[in-house]
């Protein structure tokens, strides 16, 4: 059901790769330079998840089952505190810079103490630091936005390639949240269904 979803998602994130690679001269002197890096590496990522059984790039527990949830719950791992980074660069005010290293060290510590006592690494998809990372970034996002409009940039914000990219990471991410819960109801439905069938 997920499978045609997913790579529409695929192909979505080759497009915005793509984009950024044609326009990465636009903002190669800014902090957002390293997006580059981190939309290709969700590209591969994505890639090797879409194929993992073709590939042979997976987990197999031992009743057989075969996961590729570590290659996401890794990259999440990585993108995030990317962009973390990136947003720590731009602002100036020493309160949202300091605001986001307990981002930054809250999302790993959280992700840390996910894998050990609550979800398996390589069988579960992390969903709680997923919706943590996504909840600091929105609100790196949102600390932009402020300065940006307290600063005299907002008179041209409209050629600001950065402001955009905010703009699209900012819609993307605080849709995950419900997507999330949506995705995980239906895996527990799922489940349930299973279970049901198991049953009877």
């Amino acid at each position: 059901m997920l499978k045609p979803y997913m790579h529409a998602v695929l192909l979505t994130e080759i497009i915005a790769a793509i984009f950024g690679t044609i326009y990465y001269f636009k903002y190669k002197n800014t902090p957002f330079k390293y997006l580059l890096a981190v939309l290709w590496l969700i590209v591969i990522v994505e890639t090797l998840g879409s194929f993992y059984i073709e590939w042979n790039i997976f987990y197999m527990d031992e009743n057989g089952v075969k996961y590729n949830l570590g290659l996401y719950n890794l990259l999440y791992l990585i993108v995030y505190p990317a962009f973390y980074y990136i947003y720590y660069q731009v602002l100036e005010a020493k309160k949202y810079r300091n605001t986001i290293k307990i981002f930054f060290a809250g999302f790993v510590i959280v992700s840390i103490i996910n894998w050990v006592f609550i979800q398996d690494f390589f069988t579960e998809y992390s969903k709680y630091p997923d919706i943590l990372g996504s909840l600091f970034l929105t609100i790196c996002i949102i600390f932009y936005f402020v300065e940006l409009l307290q600063s005299e940039k907002i008179i041209r914000f409209q050629k600001s390639v950065p402001f955009w990219i905010s703009i699209g990471l900012l819609i993307y991410y605080t849709s995950t949240i419900p997507f999330t819960v949506v995705v995980n109801t239906y895996a527990l439905a799922d489940e349930v269904t299973l279970k049901m069938f198991l049953i009877n």
